[in-house]
């Protein structure tokens, strides 16, 4: 700690460990719901989680103070909001990531699924995963639904529908099959 190695030394290990425990409540929470919205509750949850048990045990982890010191020094506190903002960008890349996993799913579901699509839109805006959508979406396409025996009606449907949740994912059209 004295030598300013500490955070250097253990930043990937703690990284890991929180970011199992997030991953671990997203899925948990969020798996094949798509009727709700997510993402405010997410950040509430997780960020009060941060606050309360996490930014005291990275103080005393990184800057060997305990957590009942009010009095935080500025590189403390400057290095905490970065860790904030790093995991609070990591929610926004799991939930991204599963509702990408869940992409055809959400589709076929898609007057009940709205809430879904809101928020991997929101989350593609702070994550710029749309690359990694469109593939996704491309590969479910082609195994799910572009097969020999697949009927044509539900082939179209089903184009339609993917359609209909690209323009609630990106109403500009930058986003392109």
């Amino acid at each position: 700690y004295e030598l300013g190695l500490l955070e250097r030394v253990s930043s990937e290990a703690v990284t890991s460990i929180i970011q199992s425990k997030i991953e671990h409540y997203i899925i948990h929470t969020c798996k094949e719901e798509f009727e709700s919205s997510f993402i405010g509750p997410l950040e509430k949850c997780i960020l009060s989680w941060l606050k309360g048990k996490v930014v005291g045990w990275l103080n005393l982890v990184f800057r060997g103070e305990l957590p009942q010191q009010r009095l935080l020094s500025n590189s403390t506190k400057v290095s905490l909001v970065q860790w904030k903002d790093r995991l609070q960008y990591f929610l926004y890349q799991t939930y991204a990531n599963l509702r990408i996993e869940e992409l055809f799913n959400i589709i076929v579901e898609s007057k009940e699924s709205v809430p879904a699509l809101e928020d991997l839109k929101n989350c593609l805006e702070k994550t710029d995963q749309r690359n990694q959508l469109m593939s996704s979406l491309k590969t479910a396409l082609e195994t799910r639904l572009l097969h020999p025996g697949a009927n044509t009606a539900d082939i179209l449907t089903q184009y339609i529908s993917s359609i209909r949740a690209l323009c609630v994912l990106d109403p500009a059209s930058v986003i392109s099959l």
